[in-house]
This record gives structure tokens, C-alpha cells and sequence, in this order.
């Protein structure tokens, strides 16, 4: 029996075109992505709020998401102190690099070129029109009385013309049409009669009945054009894919190092706040020891603070050159503002479905299985070319003649006078031993062979992939729920921590011990935070990876 289908896994949206290029003013609620507001004037952004406490007892996950994210509102606000920035959500900036990166526009016109191709080929089998005319003059010597009847030299004038068609068939055959006036007049006595005004109208065909003939071997360049576009295209496909996976996954980035500056903001703040205590109670249980180890962190944290604020603005600046738009540039933007944020839901992925779509859409599959489409047609081409030649020759004419140059009465006499001309043949050829058509067709099974192995590698590449994804997405679920517990026990331990510290001092003990704990504490807390944060993105990441590897990334909702 079949298993029972499924719920297929969640898909990202396909991008919606935007109306213009970046950028427009952001929107609160709205399906379709729009254009990136134009910088703008903006207060000093508010003092970053500090995180809720939890009880440790209490898994995170059980708590009020507003106070267990207490990052979320501020990460959504300015930063920076320049008053230049521009909010956006993660559908705003796909629209946007659909219609405006370089590499996307790039990709697009290969596909176009490649299209042009498969015109080019089919060209060939267009008709020909066909137009000649000359003049002549003769005058030789002649050493035959029977030449001339008298005259020592022969003197003619002749004029011609031939207008015509010549087509191929799609089936190898040769079409003639040729339609021939002339004017001819000579000395030769024996030229009767004068002035003459003759015409021609013949029709030739020639056809391969073996080698050469039948509409694959004729349209094989068509075909190998039509499989080239369509190489083209997937090419295409998975270079937008990639492209657009890249500008999702730095989206993701640019939120988790905001999220990072913000908490190692709040970090030192609370350092500071230790600091000042520590000032406080000089005379209580503290020394001088205590406030160099609290110094010294302080300005640890400001470091990573400022090695958190150049990381995220390099993402800003990765961001940007994917999207492509003149608007983000730095010159008229200071900060990028991601709107978006994470929601992490568990999905049942069924993974046989998941795989059945990889194959079905996954671009390095197309072009495996058109690879081996093209290698068949070499093998079908190389296997006619084993038959000998044999053409069939067929011609048919009627002619016409008068004097005094009346080439429309001759024109005229072709179909009244006389009948027509008639001719048949056959032409055949064949190599002794055909041993270089033998080789070809040896050469091209074993490249069909080939690329059927290749066609297989694909397959099993995208199983074993998709497999590889499934189970990131899942393990990247299973984290967010651990370390959602790991930021609730720190969180417990901090308040515990600073608490006590606050009411009993060092309680006897060492007080360099406790200020020492307290440190930790915090470090810990805000470590648990990033790792959070960090879990979330790697979770809606592996999400972007999964959509990737089943080659669905254009065709669902993005994470």
C-alpha cells in the first residue's frame, strides 16, 4: 500500500513585481511587497529597554513573547545616530532585486539569447528568393566555316536574367523554382532566327531517401537549440534561486547582528550600572580590585559593541549591492532597518514529498535529463548516418523562342507550345567499411551512457540534499525550544545573582567572588540571548536551504 500523503512542507511566496524602482515609502499591513521608503529624518532613537525577568521554573518558551523578546522593539527602531534610514520587510527588498539586480538582469538576458538561437536554426528551412542577371559579348576567331556559315569571327550578344525560390524541407528534400529570360543575337548565319527572345521555367527537386533524410536528422539543430534554451533557462533559475537565497539568508543576518548590537548594548549598560554601584559601596564591601574587574569589562563590552555595529553594517552594505538599487547606497542611506520578524512554527515536513518536488523543480535535474535528451538526438543522428546515401533527382522544364526580342511571347509558348522536359535519377554513395560512421555512432552511445549516469548522480545528489535539509530544519527547531530554557535559567540566575548581592553584600564571603559571579551571570544571560536569536535565523535559514535544494524557492511563501 502507498502511504497516506502528507501535509507538504511551507513554501516561500512568490515574489510580487513592484510597481517601480526603489525606493517608495514602507507599509504596516500589506500582502504585496512595495518599493524601500526614501531615507528620512529621524528623532534620537530611544534608550534601549533592559529584558524581564523570568522565573527559572518558568521555560521561556511559557512566558509573554512582548517580555521574553524584549530586543524585538528596539531592534525595529534606529541605531545609528545618523538621521538617514530606510524600514523594510523581507518581501520589499525580493521584488526589488527581481526587478533590479545585476546578476538577476544579467540571467534574464542569457535566456533571451539563448531563445534567439532556436529563431536562427529554424531560419534554415525559410525560402530563398533568387535574382541574377548578365550581359555578355563574344568575339572570337573561329576556324570552322560550320561555325559561322562564312564570317571569320563569331560575334554574339547575349543578356540573361533568373529569378527564382529555392527552400528546404524539414524533411531533407530540395526544392527549385527558376523562371530564366534572355535576349541572344550572332553573325553566325546559321542563327535563326534573329534577335532572339528565349525563355526557361524549371522546377528540380533532390531528396535523401536514406542518410540525410526523415525530419529528426533535418531538425536536429533545432532541437539541440530548443534543449539549449532550455538549459538556459534553468541556468537561469538557479542562479536567481541562488541569488535570491543569498539576499534572504543576508536579510536574516542583518537582523540577528542587530539583535546582537542591541544586546551587547544592554550588556554594558548593565556593566555600567554595576560600575556605579561598585562606586557606591567603596566604603561597604568593595575595593579596589572589584572596580578594576568591572573597568575591565566594561570596556571588553564596548569593544564587542563596536565590533557588533561594523557587523551589521557590513551586512547593510551586502544587502544592498543584491538588491541593486541606487537608493540604498550609502551615499543616501545610513541604516537598513529589517521590519520582519522571525516566526518559528513547526511544520511536518514530509520528506518523500519533499524529495518527489525536488525532483520535479530542482534545476541541476532539468539539466541533467536535457543533457541526456541532447545526447539521444546524437545517438538517433550518428545512427542515420550508418544508412548509405541515396538521393533521389527529379527536374522538369518548359521552354520558349522567338525572334525580334519578343521575350513575352516566348514567355508565353512555355505552356501553349511543345510539352515540357523531363528528367529522374538516383544518386547513391556509400564509404567501403563506413568505419567512420560506425565510430561516431560507437562514441555517441557511450556519451549517451554517460550523461544517463550523470542524470542518476543528479537524482541522488537532490535525495540525499533535501534529506540533509529536513533534518537541519528540524534540529534547528528542536534548539530554539533548548535555548529558549538555557536564556530562561539565565536570566533566573542573574536576577538571583544581583539580588542577593544587593541585600547581603558578599554575605561573608569573598566579595570579588560575588562581583566575579555577577559578571558571569550577565555574560551568560546575554550570550543566551544571542544564541537565541541565532537559533531562530539558523531555523528560518535551514528553511531557505530546504526551499533551495527542492528547487521551489520562486514558487512558495518565503520564511
Amino acid at each position: 500500500m502507498r502511504p497516506a500523503p502528507q501535509t507538504s512542507p511551507r513554501r516561500l511566496p512568490r515574489p510580487q513585481p513592484a510597481a517601480a524602482p526603489l525606493p517608495i515609502p514602507a507599509r504596516q499591513h500589506s500582502p504585496a511587497p512595495r518599493r524601500l521608503p526614501a531615507p528620512q529624518s529621524l528623532l534620537e532613537p530611544q534608550p534601549i529597554a533592559g529584558p524581564q525577568q523570568v522565573p527559572a521554573s518558568r521555560p521561556l518558551s511559557d512566558a509573554a513573547p512582548d517580555r521574553a523578546y524584549w530586543w524585538t522593539a528596539p531592534v525595529a527602531k534606529p541605531l545609528l545616530p545618523q538621521g538617514r534610514w530606510v524600514q523594510f520587510d523581507l518581501g520589499t527588498v525580493v521584488a526589488d532585486a527581481l526587478l533590479q539586480s545585476p546578476r538577476i538582469l544579467g540571467v534574464e538576458q542569457e535566456v533571451k539569447i539563448a531563445v534567439e538561437g532556436i529563431v536562427s536554426q529554424d531560419a534554415a528551412f525559410d525560402s530563398r528568393l533568387l535574382l541574377e542577371s548578365t550581359y555578355g559579348r563574344t568575339s572570337d576567331p573561329v576556324g570552322n566555316s560550320l561555325v559561322t556559315g562564312g564570317p571569320s569571327r563569331l560575334r554574339e550578344k547575349d543578356w540573361s536574367s533568373e529569378v527564382g525560390f529555392q527552400r528546404t524541407t524539414r524533411q531533407g528534400g530540395r526544392w527549385e523554382v527558376t523562371q530564366q529570360l534572355g535576349l541572344l543575337d550572332s553573325n553566325s548565319l546559321f542563327f535563326i532566327p534573329r534577335n532572339q527572345g528565349n525563355t526557361r521555367l524549371g522546377i528540380s527537386l533532390s531528396q535523401p531517401l536514406l542518410a540525410g533524410g526523415g525530419r529528426l536528422y533535418n531538425e536536429r539543430l533545432i532541437i539541440d537549440a530548443r534543449l539549449d534554451a532550455e538549459v538556459a533557462r534553468q541556468d537561469s533559475v538557479l542562479e536567481i534561486q541562488n541569488t535570491l537565497a543569498e539576499l534572504m539568508l543576508t536579510y536574516w543576518r542583518l537582523y540577528l547582528h542587530r539583535c546582537r548590537y542591541v544586546q551587547q548594548a544592554d550588556l554594558l549598560e548593565r556593566a555600567l550600572k554595576l560600575e556605579r554601584i561598585i562606586e557606591g559601596r567603596h566604603l561597604l564591601d568593595t575595593g579596589q580590585a572589584e572596580r578594576l574587574r568591572v573597568r575591565e569589562q566594561v570596556e571588553l563590552r564596548r569593544t564587542e559593541l563596536v565590533r557588533a555595529r561594523t557587523d551589521f553594517q557590513n551586512e547593510q552594505t551586502r544587502l544592498a549591492l543584491l538588491v541593486g538599487s541606487q537608493g540604498l547606497s550609502s551615499e543616501r542611506v545610513d541604516e537598513l532597518i529589517p521590519r520582519s520578524r522571525p516566526v518559528c512554527k513547526r511544520q511536518v515536513i514530509d520528506v518523500r514529498q519533499a524529495v518527489v518536488q525536488g525532483l520535479q523543480h530542482r534545476p541541476e535535474v532539468a539539466i541533467a535529463a536535457a543533457d541526456l535528451e541532447n545526447a539521444g538526438l546524437e545517438l538517433a543522428v550518428t545512427r542515420n548516418q550508418l544508412l548509405p546515401q541515396l538521393n533521389a533527382l527529379v527536374e522538369t522544364y518548359v521552354l520558349g523562342l522567338n525572334g525580334n526580342q519578343d521575350v513575352g511571347g516566348s514567355l508565353a509558348d512555355q505552356f501553349t507550345e511543345g510539352e515540357p522536359g523531363f528528367s529522374a535519377g538516383l544518386q547513391f554513395e556509400m564509404p567501403v567499411g563506413r568505419r567512420a560512421a560506425r565510430a561516431k555512432h560507437r562514441a555517441a552511445h557511450a556519451e549517451y551512457q554517460q550523461q544517463l549516469q550523470a542524470v542518476r548522480e543528479a537524482m541522488l545528489t537532490t535525495r540525499s540534499e533535501i534529506e540533509i535539509a529536513v533534518r537541519e530544519v528540524n534540529v534547528a527547531l528542536e534548539l530554539i525550544t533548548h535555548r529558549q530554557n538555557t536564556l530562561a535559567a539565565a536570566v533566573a540566575e542573574e536576577s538571583y545573582v544581583l539580588r542577593r548581592w544587593e541585600l547581603l553584600g558578599g554575605g561573608g564571603n569573598n566579595i570579588g567572588l560575588v562581583v566575579e559571579d555577577l559578571l558571569d551571570a550577565q555574560q551568560s544571560r546575554t550570550t543566551a540571548e544571542e544564541k537565541l536569536v541565532e537559533s531562530e535565523v539558523d531555523y528560518l535559514s535551514s528553511l531557505i536551504r530546504l526551499q533551495l535544494a527542492m528547487g521551489t524557492l520562486l514558487l512558495s511563501d518565503q520564511p
